[in-house]
């Protein structure tokens, strides 16, 4: 009996060594005081995917996706979703869910679009919110024999707002030489000011065989009597590549109501100053901009405390900062 526990006890523990991650709510969600929320998608897999439930992976209130990126791998998976505030004239639902009241749940394996004609009164005028994947690592590559669960959350927009199908236009994850636009700093698979993201696919890349994804669709949101705009961009070369063109007017992202911004976090107003004993850098005060949006390091770290320039210390970097200028 003694020995059985003891297998026991080591099977669970060699489990434990072998696990690749765990699930961290607040390292997977990062809402900047901009009115955007960067979200990883890593180990954020499975949970919930009915359109009335809440995904482990979904913009918050008052939001729209806008960008998809991937790190290193070529959009042979996904490793964070960008979303951005756009409905300011929507009452927030403060915390409570639904955040809109009429969603429904598309495959982006074999269905592009949140707009489905064959039932145009369900999908007209509804966006991506939210994404939802069985592999913990959002993998896309696999054959859709393999892989018919890629779901993607489309909501309807709130009173007043429409999608402007005219504008519409398709932002791919490759140039015409099939080099992805993967980065580790960067969303470049990105609708413009705006735009939100209305389709997403994936289809097989010709230099792998592998599906990768393509592209997601980016419509412009009204609000108001419709308008008819054409898009941003302007399609060049035989695969009519989308190249951005300037607009007649500037987009300018909406400002954050009072009841939306308890759901974004920004860095307390502080003020660093140096001591100015020294010639060097008299009459030099540092300050630190008020409502800085709080970066994902700065939560992580404590602030270095300034350093008094009357050490030793400060004056040897400050003469080795001159020999390298």
């Amino acid at each position: 009996m003694v020995a059985r526990y003891s297998l026991f006890v080591l099977e669970l523990l060699s489990s434990f060594l072998w696990s690749d991650g765990t699930y961290r709510y607040y390292g997977s969600y990062w809402p900047y005081g901009s009115g955007e929320t960067y979200v990883e998608v890593y180990q954020r897999h499975g949970g919930p995917n009915l359109p009335h439930r809440k995904w482990n992976v979904e913009c918050l209130d008052g939001e729209a996706m806008t960008g998809l990126q991937d790190f290193i791998q070529n959009y042979e998976r996904l490793e964070a979703v960008k979303c951005s505030f756009s409905f300011p004239n929507k009452p927030p639902a403060q915390g409570r869910y639904p955040y809109y009241p009429s969603c429904h749940v598309r495959n982006y394996t074999n269905q592009y679009h949140c707009f489905d004609p064959q039932n145009a009164d369900r999908t007209l005028n509804s966006f991506i919110t939210g994404l939802w994947d069985n592999d913990f690592q959002f993998l896309t590559y696999r054959v859709p024999n393999d892989e018919p669960t890629q779901l993607y959350k489309c909501c309807k927009t709130p009173a007043g707002y429409y999608i402007d199908y005219v504008s519409c236009y398709y932002m791919p994850t490759h140039d015409v030489y099939w080099e992805y636009y993967d980065s580790r700093n960067h969303f470049v698979t990105l609708c413009s000011t705006g735009y939100i993201a209305t389709g997403i696919a994936k289809k097989i890349s010709p230099w792998t065989g592998w599906y990768n994804v393509d592209w997601i669709q980016c419509c412009r949101l009204g609000f108001g009597p419709p308008v008819a705009l054409p898009p941003p961009v302007t399609y060049i070369g035989k695969d009519q590549t989308p190249v951005y063109r300037a607009q007649n007017g500037i987009a300018t992202r909406p400002e954050i109501p009072p009841g939306y911004r308890g759901q974004y976090r920004v860095d307390p107003p502080i003020r660093i100053e140096f001591n100015t004993s020294t010639p060097l850098i008299k009459n030099h005060t540092v300050a630190k901009a008020e409502e800085e949006p709080l970066h994902p390091w700065s939560a992580r770290y404590k602030r270095a405390k300034p350093r008094d320039s009357a050490t030793p210390k400060f004056k040897a970097d400050l003469r080795l900062h001159k020999l390298e200028l």
